[in-house]
């Protein structure tokens, strides 16, 4: 009986540490402060902005003709 209530007493500690790591998520590992977190989600917002106005351009034909033909187009 006690080896029971000693299993029970293990399984739901088990089960509150595993509640403890879903709550605490994966916010950031080792060695990662906050600054690099903003600096590497800084970099993304930025480089999805200049990709995105390089489509707009694109589609308004307002890129810099390529030089693949030797005639003038634009």
């Amino acid at each position: 009986m006690k080896r029971i209530k000693l299993q029970y007493k293990w399984a739901a500690f088990g089960w509150v540490m595993v509640c403890v790591g879903l709550l605490a998520g994966c916010s950031g590992g080792p060695g990662i402060t906050a600054k690099e977190i903003h600096q590497r989600h800084y970099r993304t917002v930025h480089s999805n902005w200049l990709m995105f106005q390089d489509d707009i351009d694109s589609f308004l034909l307002l890129d810099r003709p390529s030089r693949l033909t030797p005639l003038y187009t634009r």
